[in-house]
């Protein structure tokens, strides 16, 4: 299973490292070819060569004599975008020389679509009757955010012959090049333009100024050019002057918007032109008023099989700040249709303008974020840590109880919050994912969606409402948080109480799709300190009561161990495998911990 923990710069940046990960290659097996000399048991090598965005690391299991290393398991898989020739050399640990036969495969996902910005754009037909200064905007693309648009530079005889950056826009799907254009005095311009993925920017840009009383200066001419000081920038702030009284300045037009990450004091002093003294009172405005980001991966799932899910991203800067992901599972793929109407969106939707669906949201930041993904070609793990909040995520296929025939399309959706705007720092107990999912209502849908086997989308949650009014659910429970045998019973914590079901009753009889035996995971850290790993099922709350499946590679725990209690980040060893001992969001609860599978 590809493993990967890293750093993003926020919610958006987070949307590209988990795209590299999850369409990139990693190592697939691991067996020393070189044992070099020096090591220790639990040395950390990592693998060198490659064109990688994160290279492969390898934990030393074995020694031979003299310190070489006998055997390894693969910590983290890696994300290569040229894999290494094989053996591949090692550096870390103890010793040297260590060289490890490696075989790659990719990490399971192909990207299918992610929203663009313009980045610039060359003339492809002039067109003609154009003037310098127009803007022209580009025609055509699907989900269309904001157009991009470009300020006609310079012309020949009337066609554009060159064009700049005015607008970057966000499309989900960009138009093909040539792209047609409207706007400005002239028609027939088409521009081929160059896109990138949409990154965040904070920064604030000019719209446009007026003159304050006093402020028009001396010795200035229509069209003079006026530069705004002050501020910090990367590009500075223009004005062209349209009229003036005497050499004053009294009304100027935007001619170039800058980008600043700090905004000079109004009035602002300025530059250039034929005169001195000019001041101006300049408005400002966000530079990316909507960096929604919307991305689609296809999933290799097994044999033929496609396995479609999606993230959202949104900013809700004019309420309560939150920078959010919405998640959604699909049945299809359509190029030509906007996220909202691909094959099968699950519900739960947010648009950042429009009424607000209770859904599957992960509240983020727009700050630095600690995160742990898995991947494989059915399904997405993530935990992303803010401060000391530790959201979480699984977005794909279960593990069915059930064959490909009776249940083809076994499709869970789960974020950690089912209102929207939900921030990351709350403590509310309804803000709670993937083992103990909590509705913000008592018949509130999410934070979790699973497509069941009619292909009905239906709300996985174990309880709903604040503490003060929390009620069971009687849908779709996580197992063994949510427990149906215990429904009857007045609902406090209900880990708290022991589940009596037997849980061998969950293990398939050939072992496989479903369920493994119950493990004991080893604190590394005190040997004899063991825990309890359940496997986390969705189960119906119904007269006849059906098991849908289990999150593979996701365990429910106690956080209370037999030498010392366990807290997030503490890793746990099964054999060969690690996992990672995670808090669910902000609740620190005993019974509110999960352990995710690293490798």
């Amino acid at each position: 299973m590809p493993f990967q923990k890293g750093t993003a710069a926020d919610y958006v940046d987070l949307i590209a490292k988990l795209i590299t990960f999850c369409t990139a290659n990693g190592v697939a097996t691991a067996a020393v070819s070189a044992g070099g000399t020096g090591y220790t048991v639990g040395d950390i090598l990592t693998a060198t060569g490659g064109t990688f965005s994160q290279a492969a690391t390898f934990r030393v299991l074995t020694l031979g004599g003299g310190g070489a290393v006998g055997t390894v398991a693969i910590v983290e898989n890696g994300a290569y975008t040229s894999n290494p020739s094989s053996p591949v050399s090692t550096t870390g640990g103890s010793g040297t020389g260590c060289t490890i036969t490696v075989t790659f495969a990719s990490n399971g996902w192909t990207l299918k679509r992610e929203s663009k910005e313009g980045v610039s754009a060359t003339v492809s037909a002039g067109g003609s009757s154009y003037a310098v200064g127009d803007i022209l905007t580009v025609s055509g693309g699907v989900g269309v955010v904001s157009a991009p648009q470009f300020k006609v530079a310079t012309l020949s005889g009337s066609a554009v012959a060159t064009v700049t950056l005015w607008r970057r826009g966000n499309l989900e799907e960009t138009p093909a090049n040539a792209a047609a254009t409207t706007g400005g005095a002239g028609t027939g311009c088409t521009l081929t333009v160059t896109y990138r993925g949409v990154v965040l920017d904070t920064n604030q840009e000019a719209v446009s100024a007026t003159v304050p009383g006093g402020g028009g200066g001396s010795g200035y001419s229509v069209n003079d050019i006026l530069t705004v000081s002050g501020g910090t920038q990367t590009a500075q702030a223009k004005f062209k002057v349209t009229a003036v009284s005497s050499g004053a300045v009294t009304a100027v037009s935007l001619d170039t918007k800058g980008n600043y990450s700090v905004i000079p004091t109004n009035p602002v002093s300025t530059t250039g032109g034929g005169g001195t003294g000019a001041t101006l009172t300049v408005t400002w405005q966000s530079v990316q008023p909507f960096p929604n980001k919307v991305i689609i991966l296809d999933g290799s799932g097994s044999g033929s099989d496609h396995v479609y899910v999606g993230i959202r991203t949104f900013d809700d800067a004019g309420g309560n700040g939150a920078r959010n992901w919405e998640l959604a599972g699909f049945t299809g793929y359509n190029a030509a249709s906007p996220w909202t109407t691909n094959p099968g969106i699950s519900p739960g939707r947010w648009d950042g303008v429009g009424s607000a669906q209770d859904g599957n949201y992960v509240p983020l930041t727009n700050a630095s974020i600690t995160y742990w993904l898995v991947s494989s070609g059915r399904r997405i793990a993530m935990v992303a840590k803010i401060g000391s909040t530790y959201v979480n995520m699984f977005l794909g296929w279960i593990n069915p109880f059930a064959t490909a025939a009776q249940y083809p399309y076994p499709m869970l959706v789960m974020g950690c919050s089912s209102l929207w705007n939900r921030l990351y720092s709350s403590s509310v107990i309804e803000f709670s994912g993937m083992v103990d999912p909590i509705s913000v209502g008592t018949s509130s849908a999410g934070p979790g969606h699973i497509r069941d086997p009619g292909g009905t989308w239906r709300s996985v949650a174990n309880s709903g409402g604040a503490a003060s009014n929390r009620v069971k659910r009687q849908d779709l429970v996580v197992y063994p948080c949510g427990t149906p045998s215990l429904a009857g019973l007045p609902l406090a914590d209900v880990c708290v109480a022991t589940p009596n079901w037997d849980v061998t009753d969950f293990v398939p009889g050939d072992g496989s799709p479903g369920t493994v035996n119950l493990r004991f995971a080893q604190n590394p850290d005190s040997p004899n300190d063991k825990t309890c790993l359940f496997p986390t099922m969705i189960i119906g709350v119904t007269t006849v009561q059906q098991m849908y499946g289990e999150m593979p590679d996701v365990y429910w725990i106690s956080a209370l161990g037999t030498v010392a209690n366990l807290v997030s980040e503490d890793g746990l060893l099964f054999g060969n495998e690690t996992l990672r001992v995670f808090q669910n969001c902000n609740r620190t609860d005993l019974h509110a911990h999960f352990a995710l599978k690293e490798a």
